[in-house]
């Protein structure tokens, strides 16, 4: 373990069970985060897990403005918004425990070994760096690449347990070493025009920057453009040959949700809050008690085996919809092997502790038995349904 190291240029060379529950590691975070936003902010000050009331009016004031630029008109999106103090500060309340919990979700079910290195690119103020270093343990290591110094100054005051190289550069450079985790979030729209250019250059990174056994995490909004964006990367990739999706897809062909205009894919995920996130919620009318979010975890197929497609004879589904209740029935989808399919019980035939009736979106599902009918796979008293842990 070491001291974070000073910034230097990038080479211009460049199954998920539910978790659910809180997230020590982030409530550890917390305060050092408060810290650092309340520098930025020119906050007077307070307790460690929350802001004091004289501060909310002016922290919501800069996430509205935050917000408004990243979700709603997505004005700021591409540009250079970390920085400006007020919306660093803003990100780092707002933003950041989200990302951070997002990434340790993704990261929980891939079983990682401790230590390793990590790159980061885009990494802002670092919340996906942080969460892979707290996921890996103190052994670890991390080089984290943004365009913006004030974004990685702000990474580098909460890194002090880890080493943490922070390099300055625009996204579109690849940089040198090779590494263990490979992290993009929220950057993919930056990285090229269109998905064939995005395609090309992540393929460069992997090439050059993943270790065997490595994997190549990209995270994104759940927004139809963004979640689309992922889904045709997704696509090209895997269509070039030599990579597996590992997470969220069981299905290695071309992605169904990409068929029609109006679809796409993005995880859900039930959590406990912080106290700081539900009183910024409360304060910004913003809604955040779950995780929403659209992510894709590559890997080599010469060193990683697909997600199965069956087990012990059952056809495994990732469900990638909130669940539909209409009259006498109860509907979800499940994507598999045979594409995105509605997976539906009526509820005169659903068991007691059905497994479909409390199946959430991005749990993975085990069926035999389905029947096919005019509204999708239906599951009979006699069809056999099991949730996968």
């Amino acid at each position: 373990m070491g001291g974070p190291k000073p910034s230097a240029p990038c080479n211009p060379s460049l199954t998920l069970p539910r978790q659910g529950g809180g997230d020590s590691g982030l409530t550890d975070r917390i305060p050092g985060l408060l810290t650092v936003a309340r520098q930025r902010l020119r906050l007077a000050g307070g307790p460690l897990d929350r802001l004091a009331p004289a501060e909310l009016k002016i922290a919501a004031r800069a996430i509205a403005l935050l917000h408004e630029g990243l979700v709603a008109e997505r004005a700021l999106a591409g540009t250079r918004y970390l920085d400006r103090p007020d919306l660093l500060g803003a990100y780092l309340l707002a933003l950041w425990p989200l990302s951070y919990a997002k990434t340790r979700e993704v990261l929980a079910p891939l079983a990682l070994k401790p230590g390793g290195r990590v790159l980061d690119l885009g990494a802002g103020p670092g919340p996906m760096a942080l969460a892979a270093l707290d996921a890996l343990g103190p052994t670890a290591s991390a080089v984290a690449c943004d365009p913006s110094a004030a974004a990685l100054g702000a990474l580098t005051e909460m890194s002090s347990r880890y080493s943490v190289e922070t390099r300055g550069g625009d996204l579109s450079l690849e940089p040198a070493g090779v590494y263990n985790i490979v992290l993009l979030g929220n950057v993919l729209n930056e990285l090229a025009a269109d998905g064939v250019g995005r395609a090309a250059l992540l393929r460069r990174i992997i090439d050059r920057n993943l270790a065997p056994g490595g994997v190549l995490v990209i995270l994104d909004p759940a927004l139809r453009s963004t979640g689309r964006d992922v889904l045709e990367v997704r696509d090209a990739l895997l269509a070039a040959g030599g990579l597996v999706a590992l997470a969220p897809c069981i299905r290695q062909g071309p992605c169904p949700a990409l068929e029609r205009a109006r679809d796409w894919c993005h995880a859900g995920r039930a959590w406990e809050p912080p106290p700081l996130v539900t009183q910024l919620d409360e304060a910004t009318g913003l809604d955040h008690r779950s995780l929403k979010f659209a992510y894709l975890v590559l890997g080599r197929a010469a060193e990683h085996v697909a997600p199965a497609v069956s087990a012990n004879g059952l056809e495994r589904f990732r469900v990638v919809s909130d669940p539909l209740v209409e009259k006498g029935k109860r509907r979800i989808f499940g994507c598999g092997e045979r594409g995105r399919l509605p997976l539906v019980r009526l509820d005169r035939e659903a068991p007691e502790g059905d497994p479909i009736a409390v199946a959430q979106r991005g749990d993975v599902v085990r069926v035999a038995g389905a029947r096919t009918r005019g509204d999708g796979l239906r599951l009979g008293a006699d069809s056999h349904v099991e949730l996968e842990a």
